[in-house]
């Protein structure tokens, strides 16, 4: 089982907070453009930990946590905005799966067009952003093909450049470790 950070932008953060209490993070999609990278590309697998997070004030902030159960191919799902002659019976039915109001279904788990659906389980969150102590993400690591990367733009425990965090990145064994340890408390 690896380990994986998924970078929320500030618009799906504030979108989180219309997600009902006790309402955990069911599903997640990935796809073509920018906003959603793909978590195929990124080679998340079922058993997978996914650590949803942030960056504002410098702080790494961390969402939630949740375990990918499948990752399907599911060209269809869409906002009605987006792709209004477009039939929307695959989006209402992720809609309904997730449990969480179309508003912000659509603003924090799926703003764009869609071609990966991940369903998830063992999901803490979202909750109130928890940032990383500093000592933490000094430490930071992502693993890739050619070893261990610590992202560009951190400088004495802060985040000087936030697009360092941005997409799905595989985590070092310490970095997991500190994510779970702070979706803990």
């Amino acid at each position: 089982m690896s380990a994986f950070s998924v970078y929320l932008s500030a618009h799906r953060v504030k979108a989180l907070g219309l997600v009902p209490q006790g309402v955990g993070f069911t599903c997640f999609f990935g796809g073509p453009h920018l906003g959603l990278p793909s978590f195929r590309r990124a080679k998340v697998q079922p058993g997978d930990r996914l650590y949803p997070v942030s960056a504002a004030g410098g702080q790494l902030l961390l969402l939630g946590a949740a375990t990918v159960e499948t990752i399907t191919d599911e060209p269809d799902i869409h906002p009605r905005d987006f792709a209004p002659h477009l039939d929307m019976a695959v989006t209402e039915r992720w809609i309904a799966r997730s449990g969480w109001p179309p508003p912000a279904f659509f603003g924090a788990l799926c703003p764009t067009c869609a071609t990966e659906a991940l369903t998830l389980t063992e999901s803490l969150g979202p909750f109130r952003p928890r940032p990383m102590p500093a000592a933490d993400l000094d430490a930071f690591t992502f693993l890739n093909a050619r070893g261990t990367r610590r992202p560009d733009g951190v400088t004495d425990g802060k985040i000087t450049k936030p697009l360092a965090f941005q997409g799905i990145y595989r985590l070092a064994p310490h970095s997991a470790a500190a994510l779970a340890s702070l979706a803990q408390d």
